[in-house]
């Protein structure tokens, strides 16, 4: 069975970023995430789904 969910940290790596870039997209809500309230912190978990459309090259626009 296939993994359907990432960590940041697991993200960072795929994409070749920092953890806090991950971090700071989340944050901001360029990258889409579900938050899990544990305690004092926040684990959050990124579908896979969102990380193919991230890794997937779009043409440039006017090409379309």
């Amino acid at each position: 069975m296939e993994q359907e969910f990432f960590t940041p940290r697991q993200v960072a790596r795929l994409l070749r970023v920092d953890y806090s870039t991950v971090m700071r997209w989340i944050r901001t809500g360029i990258l889409p995430a579900e938050t899990i309230r544990e305690g004092r912190r926040n684990r959050h978990r990124i579908k896979k789904v969102t990380i193919e459309m991230l890794e997937t090259p779009s043409p440039p626009p006017g090409l379309v």
